[in-house]
């Protein structure tokens, strides 16, 4: 039962169940304690991944996983990235992934070591971290700024399903926020994804009293400052404000 709910209540399965026939005839009971699943799920704050069977003492097939990627032990192959090297299960790689399936098939790494990139980018150390832990046990429990270097990383690597990528998705739409805009901005202009540093550009742009203190607008690099300044300037014109305050009377954003 509990395996059950645990398949329902993940997003896209939870929405193809509840569309069927069958979820019709259901118990009232049995509809209103998924439903609260459910809303649980999507509600409470994320904490290390501990699954309710591990609560209680029952370790569950992510937590081995879990467990398997954090141990060294019984590796063969090495994972780098921006001089930093990660030890790896070649058979959970293989078994998860396309692309290391075909490499291994076709071209094996000479003495098992393999430089991370999506596409022709090179993820960050943080984004690579949360990478692996979806690959070894599908967690996308990650900070909005990882999900723009994963964002095309299911087709690159050919997993089984685009799970990553709507996750990824979401996560830019609801989570980018005055706090975390400025790493957003500058991974959006590592990958060039020109509709999330717009939009990037546009929340800095509206709450740039708020933004421009933090400590992270002092990190940008003279081109995507020139850009802010650019984008701020255009703001400024078609809101008809000025940087000592006002309400805009209109927006005109590009």
């Amino acid at each position: 039962k509990q395996w059950y709910q645990r398949r329902v209540r993940g997003d896209q399965n939870f929405k193809a169940i509840i569309s069927r026939e069958e979820f019709e005839v259901l118990e009232k009971s049995s509809i209103i304690e998924l439903i609260r699943l459910k809303t649980n799920t999507s509600t409470a704050v994320r904490t290390p991944h501990i699954s309710s069977d591990t609560a209680h003492g029952q370790q569950t097939l992510e937590d081995d996983l879990q467990l398997l990627m954090e141990e060294t032990q019984l590796t063969d192959i090495t994972l780098t990235i921006d001089k930093i090297a990660r030890r790896a299960h070649r058979a959970i790689l293989i078994a998860r992934c396309k692309y290391f399936r075909a490499m291994y098939r076709s071209l094996p790494p000479t003495e098992d070591t393999v430089g991370i990139k999506i596409g022709d980018l090179e993820p960050t150390p943080e984004a690579f971290k949360s990478l692996m832990n979806y690959i070894y046990y599908n967690d996308t429990d990650m900070p909005p700024e990882d999900s723009l270097y994963l964002f095309t990383a299911d087709k690159f690597y050919g997993f089984s399903n685009n799970q990553l990528q709507i996750y990824c998705k979401k996560s830019l739409e609801t989570n980018i926020k005055t706090s975390n805009v400025i790493e957003i901005l500058k991974a959006a202009d590592c990958v060039n994804s020109k509709d999330m540093k717009c939009h990037a550009l546009k929340m800095i742009a509206e709450s740039f009293t708020v933004v421009q203190p933090l400590p992270a607008f002092s990190t940008l690099n003279h081109s995507l400052l020139l850009e802010v300044t650019d984008y701020l300037a255009s703001y400024l014109k078609g809101s008809k404000i000025s940087l000592l305050g006002g309400t805009p009377k209109h927006s005109k954003l590009p």
